[in-house]
């Protein structure tokens, strides 16, 4: 993926923010008692639910195959989105989604070309119509996690160390809040320390869609929870429930 250079202005610039496990759990925690939660575990819904965004037209291809989604596109530069659409219950919008939590497991599949930029990962907020979104992307060639934000012609990048390996399933929780004039993105991956950006800056609110550049990538296990997000998808898994998934995150940070 490229990305561009330009930065927020003065008043949007970001910093970079590295918590303690225990002092960040709570940007974790979201939403508890009446959040709400999708799922889909890829294996018997199809992707109805879904739809495919194109940088360039053409360029990608999403299947459910094998009890996962496996996103793949080879044309340099550009990236391939799954976004989530639900089409039930009737009246969701994603459009005005904010304040949630996002778990989904990720492993690269294909072996990556000497002039690959291979990355993937989520865009939260997810707003490519209005050219506004966030990423949490993991860069194979770099070896590194990048979080973006992208509001209109303006930019930011933030990245993280990190080895990525082909063949590796990566269990990734982020979630990602709206404050007075600020945005924090904050995402664990495996049992990896807590970590975080915060940016003075605002997308607001948005979908959820899953990101494949330069690679062929499996998803599976998708879950979204929040206030603002509806129960639906496949079904909830038997360890998630609608105000499960935070609190069994921070009981697990806690027990560190």
């Amino acid at each position: 993926m490229q990305h561009t250079k330009n930065s927020l202005d003065s008043a949007r610039r970001s910093a970079l923010l590295i918590w303690a496990a225990v002092a960040a759990a709570s940007a974790l925690v979201v939403s508890t008692a009446s959040a709400g939660a999708w799922y889909d575990d890829f294996e018997r819904g199809g992707l109805a639910d879904w739809i495919i965004y194109d940088f360039n037209r053409g360029a990608g291809s999403w299947d459910e195959k094998g009890g996962f989604v496996v996103g793949e596109i080879n044309r340099a530069g550009s990236n391939s989105l799954l976004q989530l659409k639900p089409r039930r219950p009737a009246g969701v919008n994603t459009d005005d989604w904010s304040n949630y939590t996002v778990k989904v497991k990720m492993r690269l599949e294909s072996k990556p070309r000497n002039n690959q930029n291979t990355s993937f990962g989520l865009a939260l907020y997810d707003r490519h119509d209005l050219n506004r979104y966030h990423y949490i992307l993991f860069e194979y060639q770099q070896a590194e996690i990048i979080t973006y934000i992208r509001i209109g012609n303006s930019a930011g990048r933030n990245t993280v160390p990190f080895n990525v390996e082909q063949g590796v399933w990566y269990d990734l929780t982020a979630s990602i809040e709206t404050f007075e004039d600020t945005e924090r993105v904050t995402f664990q991956v495996n049992d990896h320390r807590l970590m975080g950006t915060h940016w003075n800056g605002q997308v607001n609110s948005g979908g959820v869609a899953l990101v494949v550049s330069d690679g062929r990538v499996s998803f599976d296990d998708f879950v979204v929870e929040g206030d603002s997000i509806p129960d639906g998808g496949n079904g909830l898994p038997r360890s998630v429930s609608p105000a499960g998934l935070s609190t069994q995150l921070w009981a697990e940070i806690k027990r560190r």
